[in-house]
């Protein structure tokens, strides 16, 4: 169970190996990991799929070979609590910030809990539309990869404007030129030269 999770998360993992799937109880609510029904899980292909899935419900990796990286995006649960300023500059670095009210189950149902048997509790949970919604779903990577997008050739105008837009660093520290970063240490042209001779 992830910390500190909104909850809907969107993985997929990378690189030459085998074995490494993920399982996932979608009807975990808590409790003692140990007690968890393990016909209750469902097992994703990581390497062929893309998973969406509530990163607070109990979930895990199993064991591979190989070289093995995942990508996973999610929102921090304290979205909410962020200041303006920060959510302007993740706005304006092309983030897409959930609202304060932002429903936590609009794209997944809660999980409905186990029975004793391992299944899962009797189901009939709708959001508020009426909709019925999955605990989970996945994705076919090779199905996603066949559906570029080809996108117009940027005009001047359009990359000024994209430019206007770019938020300066914090730290500059990694973005000084080689010339300032001498300077920033005190060296002079003349001085490395002098240096460079004596060898």
């Amino acid at each position: 169970r992830d910390n500190g999770n909104f909850g809907p998360s969107f993985i997929k993992a990378f690189g030459d190996f085998s074995g490494g799937r993920l399982d996932y109880w979608p009807e975990d609510t808590g409790g003692d990991l140990k007690k968890l029904p393990q016909n209750g899980r469902v097992s994703f292909d990581l390497k062929k799929q893309l998973a969406l899935f509530n990163g607070n419900c109990a979930h895990e990796v199993t064991p591979f070979r190989g070289s093995r990286y995942s990508i996973v995006y999610f929102t921090v649960g304290c979205h909410a609590e962020a200041s303006s300023h920060d959510r302007g500059v993740l706005e304006r670095l092309g983030f897409p910030y959930p609202p304060a009210t932002a429903d936590p189950y609009a794209l997944l149902r809660p999980p409905r809990g186990y029975c004793k048997s391992g299944q899962s509790v009797a189901a009939g949970a709708k959001t508020s539309g009426g909709c019925k919604l999955a605990a989970c779903c996945t994705f076919e990577a090779a199905a996603l990869q066949q559906k570029t997008i080809r996108r117009a050739k940027t005009t001047a105008v359009e990359a000024k404007r994209v430019a206007a837009k770019r938020v300066k660093p914090e730290n500059a520290k990694s973005f000084y030129r080689t010339d300032q970063r001498r300077e920033r240490k005190g060296y002079q042209e003349g001085q490395e030269h002098e240096a460079n001779a004596e060898y």
